[in-house]
């Protein structure tokens, strides 16, 4: 039976990819709160903003020269101690010196 590694992500993303799925001109209504819906079924966690995780984030996104937007996902990561994987690579070099950071790419 294949290992289940839950997936983490900061309650920003949801919006993120409604925005993303809004957008596509071959999708209508139905069909992005259909993929909302497979989201949510996947069971992802959905790591809720807070006060501490924006102060964090700032502080990362100083640190490491990164939007303040991609700076939470790293503060997940390191606060969870699991690694954060991404398929941007420039974002992957930005967080180089991070010890949790990794480009999908290894993975592949």
């Amino acid at each position: 039976m294949p290992k289940i590694i839950p997936i983490h992500w900061a309650d920003l993303l949801t919006y993120e990819i409604a925005n993303v799925l809004r957008f596509k001109p071959d999708l209508n209504q139905g069909q992005v709160q259909a993929a909302l819906n497979s989201l949510h079924d996947m069971q992802i966690r959905i790591v809720k903003g807070s006060r501490d995780m924006v102060k964090e984030a700032v502080h990362l996104a100083y640190l490491y020269d990164v939007t303040v937007y991609d700076a939470p996902l790293v503060a997940i990561a390191e606060n969870l101690s699991v690694p954060f994987i991404t398929a941007d690579d420039k974002l992957s070099r930005k967080l180089a010196k991070a010890s949790n950071v990794h480009p999908i790419s290894v993975f592949l």
